[in-house]
Parts: C-alpha cells; sequence; structure tokens
C-alpha cells in the first residue's frame, strides 16, 4: 500500500510542479491577447465577461495537464544503492534516452519557446497600432496630452510583458537544451557553467513572482487609450 501511495505522490509532485509552469506561459499568451483585442477591438474587448475569462484559464490548466499526461507513466518510484527515488523512466514501452530527449525538447518548445515568440509577437503588434494614433486632430491638445500619457504608459507595460518573459526563461532555456541535447559534457563543466545554472534556475523561479504582476496590470487603460 505504501507503495502504491509513493508511487501516486511521485507522479503528482512531478506533474503539478511542471504543470504550473505551462498554466504560467500559456496565461501570458492570454493576457497578451486580451490586450491586443482591447486596443484594436475595445467594443468586443468588453464583451468578454468573468463567466468567458474563467472558461479560457480552465483551457489553460486542462491544456497544460495534456500536454505533460506522459507524466503519469514515466514517472515512478525505483530503488538505486538502497535508496527509493522517484524517477522518470520511458521502458519498457519506449527506448528511455531518445524518447526522454525527444518529448522534453518538444515540452520546452511546446511549454516556453512558442509562447516567449507568440507573446513578443502579439505585444509588437499591439505596439504598432498604439503608435499610430488616427484621432489626434480631432482631440482637444489637453485630450491629446492625456493620450499620449496613457499611450506611453501602455508602451512600457507591453516592454514590460515581453522582456520579463524573456529574462526569466531565456537562461533556463539554453540550459535546458545543453542539458538534453549535449549531457556528456555537463559533468565537465566549468565553475561558470554552475554559475550559469544556478542563475537559470534563480531567473525562471522569478518568473512566478513577476508573472502575478503582469496578469494583474490595471486592463481599463487599453480600453480608454481610443478615447
Amino acid at each position: 500500500m505504501d507503495v502504491y501511495i509513493g508511487s501516486l505522490l511521485c507522479k503528482i509532485g512531478a506533474l503539478t510542479s511542471d504543470v504550473t509552469i505551462a498554466v504560467s506561459t500559456l496565461s501570458l499568451i492570454l493576457v497578451a491577447a486580451k490586450r491586443l483585442v482591447a486596443v484594436f477591438f475595445p467594443s468586443h474587448y468588453r464583451r468578454i465577461t468573468a463567466k468567458k475569462r474563467q472558461f479560457l484559464m480552465l483551457c489553460t490548466w486542462i491544456a497544460a495537464m495534456a500536454i505533460h499526461s506522459p507524466y503519469f507513466y514515466t514517472f515512478r518510484l525505483e530503488t538505486e544503492n538502497g535508496n527509493v527515488l522517484c524517477v522518470t523512466n520511458s521502458e519498457p514501452a519506449f527506448n528511455h534516452e531518445s524518447t526522454h530527449t525527444r518529448f522534453y525538447t518538444a515540452l520546452l518548445v511546446t511549454v516556453l519557446i512558442v509562447p516567449l515568440i507568440t507573446v513578443c509577437i502579439l505585444q509588437t503588434i499591439t505596439l504598432s497600432k498604439l503608435r499610430d494614433d488616427e484621432m489626434e486632430s480631432l482631440r482637444t491638445p489637453i485630450a491629446n496630452k492625456r493620450h499620449k500619457k496613457r499611450k506611453k504608459m501602455l508602451l512600457k507595460m507591453s516592454l514590460v510583458i515581453a522582456l520579463a518573459f524573456a529574462l526569466c526563461w531565456l537562461l533556463f532555456i539554453a540550459f535546458q537544451f545543453i542539458h538534453l541535447l549535449f549531457p556528456s559534457s555537463i559533468a565537465n563543466c566549468s565553475l561558470g557553467f554552475r554559475v550559469f545554472t544556478q542563475f537559470a534556475i534563480l531567473f525562471s523561479l522569478c518568473h512566478c513572482i513577476v508573472n502575478p504582476c503582469i496578469c494583474f496590470m490595471p486592463d481599463s487603460c487599453w480600453t480608454k487609450i481610443h478615447n
């Protein structure tokens, strides 16, 4: 009985820790997309109700769990040198080395690289729209001044979203690719690489702090930009 409970906790622990990362990055895509809609289609943005937002958030959890569902098979308890460890192993159904490399490379691309590129593209489109002001000639000088101030703030917010994502995850992405594609070189790595590894992990953990700040930035300013 204890073995079954331990195996279940092993699978759930590994799944939970990585699913939350996927939910975090997928949520940033929703945030970037939502703000793009607010800038391009403010009338449609107002139709996004709380229920629709909750449904979209539920979809991120479902997608993240689906992506990581192989964890239920690969993670298990194994005894090494008299110690029971929670490890990942694709055997006997698959060859462990090749499957591990392919799966985690695909996971890295799906969970981190694709969201990073998508957020950057969405934010670039949003920024380009914010730079174009077709209503400037129709506003009073005071209204134009307020508009420029609000637009400047939104430009900064857009840059923060993309830069925070990139700074927190690029080092970690580089480390993971080295770990997956050149695993034999890690054992002989220098002190500098070990320091690099620690900073990569530290910055990735910092995203847990940065992401809520980004997600809870006020959305009202985005719908006011065309007023």
